[in-house]
């Protein structure tokens, strides 16, 4: 479905904005380059309505979630105790007196 949405919202943006205002240029290290215009992503951005950025922040808790699991799964151990320093165990003693955080994904 949300392949479908994208679809639709760059539809609508290609009728709402002309078709000469979709790219624009700009300059970079190795010369110009043809891009969308700011116009065009503005609009497009808010046809998503927050979809990029829902992806990106459930995306995020997914990777936490497999991390935290696979770090249970290897029995708990205790992280950074290979390559300790004095930075990693002060950080470490900040980090453990820090709430624990349960992750829901099923948005």
């Amino acid at each position: 479905q949300q392949v479908n949405t994208v679809l639709k919202a760059e539809m609508n943006v290609r009728h709402q904005i002309p078709e000469k205002e979709w790219y624009g240029f700009r300059q970079e290290k190795n010369g110009v380059k043809k891009t969308y215009s700011d116009a065009y992503l503005t609009a497009y951005h808010n046809q998503l309505n927050g979809m990029v950025e829902q992806r990106f922040i459930a995306s995020a808790q997914v990777l936490a979630q497999l991390i935290y699991s696979a770090w249970i799964m290897a029995g708990e151990p205790p992280l950074g105790a290979h390559h300790s320093t004095k930075l990693e165990k002060e950080t470490s003693k900040t980090a453990n007196s820090l709430p624990a955080i349960e992750l829901d994904c099923n948005h």
